[in-house]
């Protein structure tokens, strides 16, 4: 298990660090720290100068690695050496650039090109105490579920495992009966309901308690809606494995919640999870 945290001269790099670190030590991982140097930002600067109080510059485990480039070139040389299972970036709070506001930020157009798990960092640092899991396909949910597992018994986190499911069953009318009757359901033996239970099987194997939601309708709105609503320090969503249309819903779900939510956001590949169980 190896992250690759990435920074560069901008002022969302401390908290970039700070996560970053918290989620490698959670999951067992290998930390490289990956400092590059703009044009803009002058080949002088150095990362002790950019990271100076950060616990990663004194960490003789680190590997510190400076590049002088492109970010976006430099990131994506860097992880196509094969060593990483997950990248750490941070994002601005507004984007300001022409090309950022045609082709999204840096962190969305990473996430369209990296093959793996990657924790897009926002705001000021903060410790993890509740974290929301969304699952809203069952392919991409046992990796994700593992993740975030793995993540809350490390950092002693409450869990909210959130379910959206794009189409209502024909036995329910609405949101309210649906969670009037959760406990039928998973009774069921209805792909929902294996679905859910598999979930919930992946937490109780780790010693994890988490608090179960299911809601019909559109998954980003739905997601969003939970966010403002609740008090959550990390979101966790699955990218697809697959390939086709489904692929494309699921990655157009992704992209959106990466672009809209005001929590650090964690993309899961299927690969991440089987290497941290």
């Amino acid at each position: 298990m190896h992250t690759l945290i990435s920074t560069s001269q901008l002022q969302h790099s401390p908290s970039t660090l700070e996560m970053g670190r918290l989620v490698a030590l959670a999951i067992g991982s290998d930390v490289s720290l990956l400092t590059i140097r703009t044009p803009q930002n002058g080949p002088s600067a150095t990362s002790t100068e950019i990271n100076n109080e950060s616990p990663l510059m004194s960490d003789p485990s680190i590997q510190h690695i400076i590049r002088d480039g492109a970010v976006e070139t430099e990131i994506v040389a860097e992880i196509s050496t094969g060593k990483y299972d997950l990248l750490v970036i941070g994002a601005r709070e507004h984007r300001s650039t022409p090309e950022e506001l045609l082709l999204g930020d840096l962190p969305q157009r990473m996430l369209k090109q990296t093959p793996i798990s990657t924790l897009i960092v926002r705001g000021q640092a903060r410790k993890l105490q509740n974290i929301l899991i969304c699952t809203a396909g069952q392919e991409p949910a046992v990796s994700t579920v593992t993740v975030g597992a793995k993540l809350a018994k490390s950092t002693n986190s409450r869990v909210t495992m959130l379910h959206v499911a794009a189409d209502v069953p024909s036995m329910y009318t609405g949101l309210g009966q649906m969670g009037e009757t959760l406990p039928d359901l998973l009774q069921t033996q209805t792909p929902i309901a294996r679905h859910l239970r598999a979930c919930a099987k992946v937490m109780k194997s780790h010693q994890v308690e988490a608090q179960l939601e299911l809601r019909h309708g559109t998954p980003v709105k739905e997601i969003l809606r939970s966010i403002e609503l609740g008090s959550f320090d990390l979101l966790i969503i699955g990218a697809s494995g697959r390939h086709g249309l489904h692929r494309v819903f699921l990655d157009e779900v992704t992209e959106k919640l990466a672009a809209l939510s005001t929590l650090p956001v964690m993309v899961t590949r299927p690969s991440l999870g089987p290497a941290i169980t």
